[in-house]
């Protein structure tokens, strides 16, 4: 196991650092993971035009934070993975990686919504605010542990309300535009992996929303998704990508 887990950092990082896709995984990987055909895997850069196109605001909080997170699940759709309703799975708890081992392995995307509430001033009422991190599944093997894998989509394109911020009109390309580029070829790189070689572990890919205005959205997940001690027994490896396209400077 520890192998396995030393392998994906690996990858991680070479992948990262600008090397040429996922050659790392295939010369770095033990022969008991199995490796996956890399000739098809979408590059990150593609991911990131895809990620980026009229998708350039996604303040957090906005509308454009919403299109984001429906950006984001058409993705995942494109690789494979199935979009299911939100309101249809409990976040938090013990979740379907535990259990999936003797059924049809079901690999799903979802968006998990959360509020913030703003504390009340003399000059301004308290005010709830919405926002959500998309979640994408890849079954491992009962009682095989979870490697959470994530990363911010938000941007500070425009002022965030609520919070002391100026906005940038930049599009977030490098933050966090790269972190989800790299994640998406990741979880295309394993969906793929996959169907030829069964993990022993689970994977949750997080793009996680808010963070723009303070980490919001890793928190609310941590809160939901880990509430039980056996939730935060089962976690692995947790991974952040983060501003991970620019190389050293």
């Amino acid at each position: 196991m520890k192998r396995i887990l030393a392998a994906i950092l690996l990858g991680l990082f070479v992948f990262a650092s600008g090397s040429v896709g996922f050659d790392i995984v295939k010369a770095g990987a033990p022969s008991a993971v199995g490796v996956a055909s890399t000739e098809s895997i979408t590059d990150a850069n593609d991911y990131l035009e895809r990620f980026l196109e009229d998708n350039g605001d996604r303040t957090s909080f906005t509308e454009g934070e919403v299109k984001a997170r429906a950006r984001l699940k058409e993705l995942f759709t494109d690789i494979g993975f199935t979009d299911t309703d939100a309101s249809a799975a409990e976040p938090g708890g013990t979740l379907a990686y535990g259990k999936l081992a003797d059924t049809e392995p079901t690999f799903t995307v979802e968006e998990q919504p959360f509020t913030v509430t703003t504390a009340a001033t003399f000059s301004a009422a308290a005010k709830e605010y919405g926002s959500a991190n998309v979640v994408a599944r890849l079954p491992g093997k009962a009682d095989g542990g979870v490697v959470i894998i994530g990363a911010h989509y938000d941007n500070t394109y425009g002022d965030i309300t609520g919070v002391a911020n100026t906005g940038t009109k930049g599009v977030g390309a490098y933050d966090n535009g790269t972190g989800i580029a790299v994640m998406l070829s990741l979880a295309e790189y394993f969906y793929e992996l996959y169907q030829t070689t069964p993990l022993d572990f689970s994977i949750e890919f997080v793009a996680y929303g808010a963070s723009m205005a303070g980490g919001i959205g890793s928190q609310q997940y941590v809160t939901k998704r880990l509430s039980m001690p056996s939730d935060r027994k089962a976690v692995l490896l947790a991974v952040n990508l983060d501003c991970v396209g620019a190389g050293d400077y």
